[in-house]
C-alpha cells in the first residue's frame, strides 16, 4: 500500500469518526486511525519527508495555515 492510498484511508476514517453515532464506531474509527498513522509513521521512517518554505501575506493566514499544519499532525 502506497502512501497516497493511506493518506486516503485516513480520510475516509476520519470522516467516519466525526459522523459516528455510537462510542463504539467512534472507539472503532479512532483505533482505526491510530493504526493508519502508525503505518504513516513508519513509512517516514524509510522516506524523510520534503521540506517546504511558505510565505504569508499577513499574520492571520500564518496562523490559520500552522493551525491546520498542527491539525493534520505536521510539525510547522
Amino acid at each position: 500500500m502506497d502512501e497516497s492510498s493511506l493518506i486516503d484511508k485516513l480520510r475516509r476514517i476520519e470522516a467516519l469518526y466525526a459522523g459516528a453515532t455510537t462510542p463504539g464506531e467512534k472507539d472503532a474509527a479512532e483505533r482505526a486511525g491510530e493504526r493508519i498513522r502508525e503505518r504513516l509513521t513508519e513509512w517516514e521512517r524509510t522516506d524523510p519527508p520534503v521540506e517546504y518554505t511558505f510565505k504569508m501575506g499577513d499574520m492571520w493566514s500564518r496562523k490559520v495555515f500552522v493551525a491546520l499544519l498542527r491539525r493534520y499532525g505536521i510539525t510547522p
